[in-house]
């Protein structure tokens, strides 16, 4: 069953990682106040949301330009993007449970 290839997967996720990032600034009261100003959950929350969607950019930035010596660089990214990505979703979690 062919569901789609990988570049539209790549656009969707991109999309979908931006778009988050726009909910997110704007809950946290961007571009008027910025609520979390002190450190709690939501401002690692907020601060881990900007560093996956840059970090998303840099890995769909070496995905573009994979030979071998890319392959290899892609391998080291995702070993730091996802780890980050579940921080990210776990800080989350503690910002809901937690406000």
């Amino acid at each position: 069953m062919n569901i789609g290839s990988i570049k539209t997967w790549l656009n969707l996720h991109t999309n979908f990682g931006l778009i988050g990032l726009l909910l997110v600034m704007l809950h946290a009261g961007l571009p008027f106040q910025f609520r979390y100003a002190e450190f709690n959950a939501g401002t690692v929350s907020l601060y881990l949301m900007i560093i996956a969607v840059i970090s998303g950019f840099i890995g769909r930035y070496l995905y573009r330009r994979m030979d071998e010596k890319g392959k290899k660089i892609f391998k080291y990214w995702r070993d730091v993007h996802v780890p980050l990505v579940g921080l990210l979703i776990f800080s989350i979690a503690i910002h809901i449970v937690r406000p």
